[in-house]
């Protein structure tokens, strides 16, 4: 059976190197959280740039795009987001610029070489 998923790429650039590595620090459980608990996150990952060392993106894949409100309502979710709030407020972390977009699978390539049921 084929199966369609539907991602949410974020490109984050960050004041610095610093904060960047504070983002991973306080995403890191949420991370552990969805691989643990949310069997229709697919993917969700945080890839660090290789040119520029304050620049990250926040992969995420589902099954549909239903299951993102689904994500967003967990507690660890929710945590995390009141965590960033509050690093962001102290000025611990400043994300200098957020682009998020959205996609739906097209059926043509492939994101896993591992057979899927």
């Amino acid at each position: 059976t084929l199966r369609m998923g539907w991602v949410l790429s974020i490109k984050i650039v960050f004041g610095s190197a610093a904060e960047r590595e504070a983002f991973a620090t306080l995403w890191r459980p949420l991370a552990e959280y969805c691989r643990s608990n949310e069997p229709r996150t697919l993917a969700y990952e945080l890839l660090l740039s290789d040119k520029d060392e304050a620049t990250a993106c926040v992969f995420e894949r589902y099954a549909s795009k239903e299951d993102l409100a689904e994500h967003q309502q967990s507690e660890p979710f929710k945590t995390f987001k009141a965590t960033l709030a509050q690093a962001e407020a102290e000025g611990t972390i400043r994300r200098v610029s957020v682009d998020g977009h959205s996609y739906n699978e097209s059926a043509v390539g492939y994101m896993s070489r591992e057979a899927s049921a």
